[in-house]
């Protein structure tokens, strides 16, 4: 019986230290507008949304990473007028983090 128990307690430990080892934390940003032409201008009207929040709408364009260094594919950047990796067009930047196996994960605060 006592053997059983050391075995599960060691690959607990084991399981546990790999999910810490193999979990990376991203960090992405989007740019706010403060109208849709704006944001159109940076990415396609399709990839903007609108989000309201206390009463305020804004215009959010597409998440992009912050490392610029990595990037993937389907990564659509700071926006069509960016410029030194910041559009002229937004009016403010909401920064997010994804943490989990490949950073599937949504947005959280999972990272340190």
């Amino acid at each position: 019986m006592a053997r059983w128990r050391s075995s599960v307690v060691a690959v607990a430990t084991i399981g546990a230290a790999g999910v810490t080892g193999c979990s990376r934390c991203d960090y992405y940003l989007r740019n706010l507008y403060a109208n849709d032409t704006d944001c159109e201008r940076d990415y396609s009207l399709v990839t903007c949304t609108r989000e309201t929040h206390e009463g305020a709408t804004y215009i959010l364009g597409p998440w992009y990473r912050k490392d610029r260094r990595e990037l993937p594919a389907q990564d659509p950047g700071p926006g069509a007028t960016a410029v030194n990796g910041k559009s002229t067009l937004a009016v403010g930047v909401e920064e997010g983090r994804r943490a989990g196996f490949g950073s599937n994960g949504a947005r959280t605060s999972a990272c340190s």
